[in-house]
């Protein structure tokens, strides 16, 4: 095989590998925490990205962080600031902007989430490897992603949801209309 088409067989691979990771992801988002991976990256992004201990962000800056539109990223706080995520101020001095910062129950629902992201990762990698996966480029990813499960407490099953509060699920903020 030509240098050219394993460089494009190993992007291929890769490629379909990503979307089965987002996929497992969006599924253990949406069925243990009631979020959609934007919603989750946006609470990441405020957490990473924002001076500590505030976590506090303006929304363009937020916007950029998440690569959204400001309107976009506007209606998605406004989903996080109604299920008690962040907490949204104007500042005095701007009145034209709008700082955004993590409820104490983001961090909950953070720490959570990302044990829920290493370990759709780590499945999606170790189940690559029963396929026909390049196998440099398996070994490259278990390096990147190691080849242990992630540390922390063990997840849920697959019917059960993680202990969030009522306010946070996409059933409590349907029933409230």
């Amino acid at each position: 095989m030509s240098e050219d088409m394993s460089s494009i067989g190993r992007w291929s691979t890769l490629d379909r590998l990503h979307r089965q990771i987002e996929t497992r992801v969006e599924r253990r988002l949406d069925r243990h925490l009631g979020l959609q991976p934007r919603e989750f990256y946006a609470l990441f992004a405020l957490r990473a990205e924002a001076p500590a201990p505030a976590h506090r962000l303006h929304l363009s800056e937020l916007a950029d962080r998440i690569g959204l539109s400001r309107s976009a990223t506007s209606r998605l706080v406004g989903r996080l600031r109604d299920r008690g995520l962040v907490a949204t101020r104007t500042p005095w001095h701007d009145r034209r902007s709008v700082e955004v910062r993590l409820t104490p129950i983001a961090h909950d629902v953070l720490r959570l989430g990302t044990l829920l992201l290493d370990r759709a990762v780590h499945d999606a990698v170790e189940d690559a490897g029963t396929g026909d996966i390049d196998r440099g480029l398996l070994d490259y990813l278990r390096g990147v992603q190691g080849a242990k499960p992630p540390p922390g407490p063990p997840l849920p099953d697959s019917g059960n949801t993680v202990a969030v509060p009522q306010s946070c699920t996409t059933e409590s903020m349907e029933r409230r209309g």
